[in-house]
């Protein structure tokens, strides 16, 4: 890990478990920051990115410790611009997998928002520029606001408004009287989707469901494409080669890495309210989990079933729901089943995480079976194929579950068989 030390500017590489107490900085980027290369022949010293990097020097050397108001010096600091070398690949790579880490490791993490006005403007400008500030649109900073303990935000003039903090009750912002009563971790909440608790305790991050953290990650944004799965890696707690010039092939690589080292099925958990066609069973980005934020996992309620990704797709062998429907027009069957997941809704609110209680009730004394809170997906036959399946659209999948498909011939066979689930992100007839 290099460190840039905020006294004398000098920047340092640090191995093993010799790495000193240092600040860590999280920021949005500008046109104009600093390289590592910049910084070390020290070039680009009338640009903003540079009176950025000796802003929060200064701010090192002065350093207040916001729980009981004590002065003490924090000699290093790490900013992501000039304390990596992206010249090398390796060197990028070992970052990319380190950060997390890195950030859990700081004293404390400085949020600098350039969009947040200085404190004169007012409780409520600084508080309306806080909820639509750009920092919480971008993939990067989702694990540099969950992963350290202490995270303090400051305004563009670097004034401290506010922190997140583990166990401490916060004062929003600090140099306000808080009449409302309103914390940051609660405002942050409501505007990440990320559960308090994970915000007070950064330990039960890891302890969310995969369809809960990527349910953070949705809607989220990256410069590169690749950087929407890179940016999640230690968030997952999971290493991969950086491959850029893959695209979104990257996260779809994420999830098969999850497959082989979790079994948590909450991976399937997602939804596509308004895709007009069938899918596999990988998601195509973060952006479809934006509605499992309180999906968990239910490995221990039950027996889970083994499923794993090869090159025919994703195979699972469980227990399935068998219903069929004839087709008088085109004289043929249609084979769709039901699969229970081992993971539900924390707070159930109906039939199927998801869709609406009121939606989701019609119909249900034909298929009362479903009632309950585990995610369910249906799969179907593909044409011409005896164990090649599709995941239905949410539509369809809904109509099965309602049992609102005219012809039904069968329904409630229950069956345990394997599935193999076209991969169709892999053979690029997703969409088609």
């Amino acid at each position: 890990m290099r460190l840039l030390n905020s006294h004398t500017l000098e920047l340092k590489d640090f191995l093993g478990d010799h790495v000193p107490e240092y600040l860590i900085l999280s920021h949005r980027w500008g046109d104009d920051e600093l390289s590592y290369k910049d910084f070390r022949k020290g070039r680009g010293k009338a640009t903003a990115g540079y009176k950025k990097i000796m802003d929060f020097c200064a701010l090192a050397r002065r350093r207040t410790d916001p729980c009981n108001a004590q002065q003490s010096q924090c000699a290093w600091i790490w900013i992501d611009t000039i304390c990596i070398d992206k010249r090398s690949s390796a060197e990028l790579s070992e970052a990319i997998n380190s950060m997390y880490r890195w950030y859990a490791g700081a004293e404390e993490c400085i949020v600098y928002m350039w969009d947040i006005p200085p404190l004169a403007a007012g409780e409520e400008a600084v508080l309306t520029a806080f909820e639509n500030s750009s920092w919480f649109s971008r993939g990067w900073t989702l694990q540099e606001l969950v992963a350290p303990a202490m995270v303090i935000f400051y305004t563009q003039a670097w004034e401290v408004f506010g922190f997140k903090s583990t166990g401490t009750t916060v004062t929003f912002p600090l140099a306000w009287h808080t009449s409302n009563g309103l914390d940051l971790n609660t405002h942050i909440s409501s505007i990440t989707r990320i559960q308090q608790e994970c915000l007070y305790n950064p330990r039960e991050v890891h302890a969310a469901s995969i369809a809960q953290r990527l349910c953070w990650a949705a809607g989220r944004q990256t410069t590169r494409p690749e950087d929407r799965a890179y940016c999640l890696l230690g968030l997952l707690d999971i290493n991969l080669p950086l491959l850029y010039g893959e695209q979104d092939r990257a996260f779809r690589r994420l999830q098969e890495e999850l497959v082989r080292r979790s079994s948590d099925q909450s991976i399937f958990a997602w939804e596509d309210r308004e895709a007009d066609v069938d899918s596999g069973l990988l998601a195509r980005s973060a952006d479809q989990f934006r509605h499992s934020g309180d999906i968990v996992d239910r490995r221990g309620v039950g027996l889970s079933f083994p499923y794993c990704v090869s090159n025919r797709g994703t195979e699972m062998t469980c227990d399935a729901t068998e219903v069929v429907y004839y087709n008088s027009f085109y004289d043929r069957e249609y084979h769709n089943y039901i699969i229970r997941l081992h993971c539900e809704r924390d707070q159930s609110h109906g039939l199927f995480p998801g869709w609406e209680t009121a939606a989701a009730a019609e119909g249900s004394h034909r298929l009362g079976r479903f009632r309950g809170s585990k995610f369910t997906i249906v799969l179907a036959r593909v044409d011409g194929s005896h164990d090649v399946y599709r995941r239905l659209r949410l539509s369809l999948a809904t109509a099965v579950l309602r049992d609102e498909l005219p012809g039904r011939k069968q329904a409630g066979r229950e069956v345990h068989k394997e599935f193999v689930v076209e991969d169709l992100l892999a053979t690029g007839l997703e969409g088609h």
